[in-house]
């Protein structure tokens, strides 16, 4: 059986004695160029390829989700991971996909274009944060999203940031560990099953 052929490892130059020792260091969150440098004898380069690809991998194989569903409550929160230096560059346009029946809720953002949501027919629950972070007649609150962003921003800052152009697959890799602590899943088994 070969070990790099019709799979992940194929065409990589990488000893797979040191590929798997990666793979291993990425599940525990160990592949800091130094240390990669240092223990697996990688590049700087190939460290920073091989931490996007891995990150994205899981990812692709899983078709994409909607947020909520009938019964489901689906926060939302705007959060700011880039800034656009001296307001130059351009705008993106949003995408939001919610499954149909979900209740959401948000805060009182004008960003939201909360009558958009409204007409498209989901239930919108609003609380302001003007006078309340969880509202004391319907228990609204965007307290779990919040958290869920600062928790992906200091994860980020941990790390010194993020390049722009790596964005996607930072949060998708940030998904991708949330999702695994959630199912109470080994890392390193489930990427092994990826590849």
């Amino acid at each position: 059986m070969e070990l790099r052929k019709d799979n992940w490892f194929e065409g990589s130059r990488i000893p797979f004695c040191s590929a798997l020792r990666f793979i291993y260091c990425w599940c525990e969150e160990l592949t800091s160029t130094k240390f990669c440098e240092k223990q697996l004898d990688l590049s700087d380069k190939t460290v920073i390829d091989w931490n996007n690809e891995l990150c994205v991998l899981d990812m692709e194989n899983k078709p994409n989700k909607k947020v909520g569903g009938p019964d489901c409550i689906a926060e939302i929160d705007e959060s700011l991971f880039i800034k656009r230096k001296n307001n130059c560059g351009r705008v993106l346009p949003e995408k939001w996909v919610f499954g149909d029946g979900s209740t959401i809720y948000s805060d009182s953002w004008k960003g939201y274009q909360t009558n958009r949501i409204e007409i498209e027919g989901f239930l919108l629950a609003k609380v302001n944060h003007k006078y309340n972070f969880i509202d004391p007649d319907t228990g609204v609150h965007t307290q779990t999203v919040e958290r869920m962003w600062g928790s992906a921003k200091w994860r980020n800052k941990r790390y010194r940031g993020t390049a722009r152009h790596h964005l996607e697959s930072y949060l998708s890799e940030f998904i991708w560990r949330q999702h695994q602590v959630k199912e109470n899943r080994d890392c390193f088994e489930s990427m092994l099953n990826s590849i």
